[in-house]
């Protein structure tokens, strides 16, 4: 519950910023595109390949930046279509099993950009929020029963990235990220399966694409 709570608050504070910027007319400088890989220590999100959009807003010689990256994974695994590890006797027959879960992230952080420059080449720094979403169904296949969950969960991250502006003169903008996530733990429950609900540890690389206003 107090981690619901924090999310909570943490989501409003995050909406009443949006609605400054806006307020304010700021426009982003950039808008982009990336596809994004995974690496997590969560045995169903696994390591997937996934995507991710942004919008870049300066504020003087630093700057806001909003993102959205979704990902999915499916795997395969014999065992139980059961919401708990008690499992009741008409559900205890093991089968063959398709567990597709799916992770999607709304981020807000802010950034130091154009930190060093090496050959045209800028470092920049960023540290931020994030509120994700983890989503799981499996799957009998023999019988056919269906079993979903779905966890949200809060954390905080720092990123570092290099980037190239100006590409084949053209305003557009190619960078190389790294981010790293931890996610906070939820409550548990000892008697239901809950795949998402302890703490992760999220690393992400992206190839982003901007186009510069």
């Amino acid at each position: 519950m107090e981690l619901q709570k924090l999310g909570s608050i943490v989501g409003k504070l995050t909406g009443v910023i949006v609605i400054f910027l806006f307020a304010i007319n700021l426009y982003p400088q950039e808008i982009g595109i990336s596809p994004v890989k995974l690496w997590t220590n969560n045995r169903e999100i696994e390591n997937p390949i996934g995507y991710g959009i942004h919008a870049f807003l300066p504020m003087g010689k630093f700057g806001v930046k909003f993102e959205y990256m979704a990902a999915k994974n499916e795997r395969s695994y014999y065992g139980f279509v059961s919401g708990g590890f008690i499992i009741s006797p008409e559900d205890f027959i093991q089968e063959s099993i398709t567990s597709k879960s799916s992770y999607r992230a709304f981020e807000f952080s802010a950034h130091i950009p154009r930190l060093f420059e090496f050959y045209q080449i800028y470092l920049n720094i960023g540290a931020g929020m994030t509120f994700d979403k983890f989503t799981r169904n499996k799957t009998g296949l023999s019988s056919g029963k269906e079993y979903s969950i779905s966890e949200n969960k809060f954390g905080v991250f720092y990123a570092i990235s290099l980037s190239r502006y100006d590409i084949f003169g053209l305003p557009l903008k190619m960078e190389i990220l790294f981010k790293h996530k931890g996610l906070a733990a939820g409550n548990y429950a000892t008697d239901s399966d809950q795949p998402f609900v302890e703490a992760m540890d999220i690393k992400e690389l992206q190839l982003n694409f901007a186009y510069m206003f």
